[in-house]
């Protein structure tokens, strides 16, 4: 029985060394555990200043964007009426270019009126009625 004895005891203590083991293990990894709590708190405070500092680029480049989506949009206004104005004097130009005789010809009868009518009237008697309305 002696031998039974010391093979109890000795699983009794073999127990007891498991069991402090175990205690030793649960206290180590409740440590580490907080520990690594505490670094995850550490890394997401940095995290969160590094988002906060992203956050307020982003917002900066909104404003940009938008303000730059305003010129843009002026920008394009002035270059739609400068087209429209381009078109309307190309028009014109068109117009003139292919109704150059007729003006021309218009131009030259109206001259030859009033040559006939200086020569009808006379000179002489066209000066002296706007010198006696003058006077």
């Amino acid at each position: 029985m002696p031998e039974l004895q010391i093979i109890l005891d000795a699983i009794k203590t073999m127990q007891e060394s498991n069991h402090d083991c175990i205690e030793s293990l649960r206290s180590e990894l409740h440590t580490g555990l907080r520990a690594s709590a505490v670094q995850i708190d550490v890394e997401m405070g940095i995290v969160n200043k590094e988002i906060k500092i992203l956050a307020s680029r982003i917002e900066k480049q909104n404003s940009n964007v938008a303000s730059l989506q305003t010129e843009s949009n002026n920008r394009q206004q002035a270059v739609h009426d400068f087209r429209d104005l381009e078109a309307k004097h190309k028009k014109r130009d068109e117009w003139i270019n292919k109704n150059k005789i007729f003006l021309f010809g218009a131009f030259v009868i109206i001259v030859a009126l009033i040559v006939v009518i200086v020569e009808l009237i006379g000179a002489k008697a066209i000066i002296q009625n706007i010198v006696d309305k003058m006077v």
